[in-house]
């Protein structure tokens, strides 16, 4: 099994099965998936505590991409 970054884990799948010719048997993927192990066998680490910061991060990104879309529009609409 091994840990790789997010982005890396569509080129890791096809080494990974159940029969006797995989190369590997799992993969931990990204920062989410390294929180999941940490939850999985009881002890919390690195991985959790970064995936409040990750999360208040997405929330952001979603909160700019929406004020983005509503001065798109409200510009857009004094235009004509």
């Amino acid at each position: 099994s091994t840990g790789v970054t997010a982005v890396q884990v569509t080129e890791l799948l096809p080494y990974v099965g159940k029969n006797d010719a995989a190369q590997l048997t799992g993969i931990i993927q990204g920062a989410t998936g390294a929180a999941s192990y940490e939850a999985l066998v009881g002890e919390p680490g690195k991985a959790h505590q970064r995936m409040t910061s990750q999360s208040y991060v997405h929330i952001l990104i979603i909160l700019l991409i929406m004020i983005g879309n509503v001065s798109y529009f409200m510009l857009g609409k004094r235009k004509n």
